[in-house]
């Protein structure tokens, strides 16, 4: 894990998630590049029968996205400036819409982005699932507010499925740096796979010492317990797949991933 992709185009949470970065960035000693993804505003502008809307709404559309822009480039600059990162950060602008984040992040290690924020304008959900589901990457969602650490008390929320799975083995290279790793289980809520201590195991003999875990749910989903369990051991990162039920199902009816996203109050390691 070495380079950090931050999509820019949510404004709202920007600098949290510029500094969430950065200490991932410093933890792994890697690269972090910040892009702005312009939209063509004829793929996402209706008009009416006759047309003659059409062009003062593409200029509008078009002003507003170069603000965005712009004051993206202005708040990574002075946040890139102020860390003194140098050539270890870049700016970029891509033409491709943000419908292809998928698509662009697929050659970076992890992309991180703002947690959406229920009643709020931003970040977008949609931003976030098309890391998720698109890029085949990791993704680090970012709460509001700015995390003193990371990555150093870790708590993965395993529920036996390839998603978790998936995700530790791409997050093994912070798993390694992590003072404390705890491997919890919320009982009923797994599906058919290994155990919570067979995961810790095979992570001790990666040189990573892990413990596990395992709770009831109580009244609650897994996702209530696993944050109420990231709080009470003071976590500073959570480990878990993303949609093991599916993104619709939870969607309709609610599941540990969407309690998770929209209630974090620590950084989430995330992959589908």
């Amino acid at each position: 894990m070495k380079s950090i992709l931050v999509p820019t185009n949510d404004l709202d949470n920007l600098e949290s998630v510029f500094a969430v970065a950065e200490r991932l960035r410093a933890r792994i000693d890697g690269w972090l590049e910040a892009a702005h993804f312009h939209t063509d505003p004829s793929a996402i502008m209706a008009t009416d029968d006759s047309g003659a809307a059409l062009p003062a709404l593409v200029e509008r559309f078009e002003r507003e996205d170069s603000r965005r822009a712009a004051e993206a480039r202005h708040l990574f600059d002075a946040f890139a400036e102020a860390a003194g990162l140098g050539d270890r950060a870049v700016w970029s602008e891509s033409e491709t819409g943000l419908d292809n984040l998928g698509n662009y992040a697929r050659v970076y290690d992890v992309v991180v982005v703002g947690r959406p924020v229920k009643g709020a304008a931003g970040p977008s959900l949609g931003t976030l699932e098309t890391a998720l589901f698109d890029s085949g990457q990791v993704v680090l969602v970012v709460p509001p507010g700015s995390p003193t650490a990371l990555g150093r008390n870790v708590l993965i929320a395993w529920n036996g499925s390839s998603e978790t799975a998936r995700t530790i083995r791409a997050g093994l290279d912070l798993l390694r740096l992590a003072e404390e790793v705890t491997v919890l289980t919320v009982t009923g809520m797994t599906v058919p796979g290994p155990t919570g201590e067979a995961v810790a195991r095979q992570l001790r003999r990666e040189g990573i010492d892990a413990g596990s875990l395992v709770v009831e749910a109580g009244l609650g989903e897994s996702g209530h317990k696993t944050l109420e369990i990231a709080s009470e051991r003071d976590a500073d990162l959570l480990v878990k797949g993303g949609y093991t039920r599916g993104r619709l199902r939870q969607a309709l009816f609610g599941g540990p991933t969407n309690h998770i996203l929209f209630n974090a109050t620590l950084p989430v390691l995330m992959a589908h």
